[in-house]
């Protein structure tokens, strides 16, 4: 039984990193983002893709980049 919670704590652990690099992913994008539309930044390809798959309901090919392994099957 104690093997059994060691492997689960670690299977957790490892979903929680990828988890938290995608938010960090898509933090960072959206900041920028949000200077890029206030002019503070030049808009670059990635970012005009961003918000167009905004726009449109979709979701953005750099965060699905990110996106758990499982997700992507």
């Amino acid at each position: 039984m104690l093997a059994y919670v060691y492997y689960l704590t670690n299977y957790l652990s490892f979903q929680i990193l990828l988890y938290n690099t995608l938010l960090a992913e898509i933090h960072t994008s959206l900041l920028d983002l949000q200077r890029g539309i206030k002019g503070l930044v030049v808009m670059s390809l990635e970012l005009e893709h961003i918000f167009l798959c905004i726009y449109e309901g979709r979701v953005p090919a750099a965060w699905l980049k990110g996106m758990y392994p499982e997700a992507i099957l």
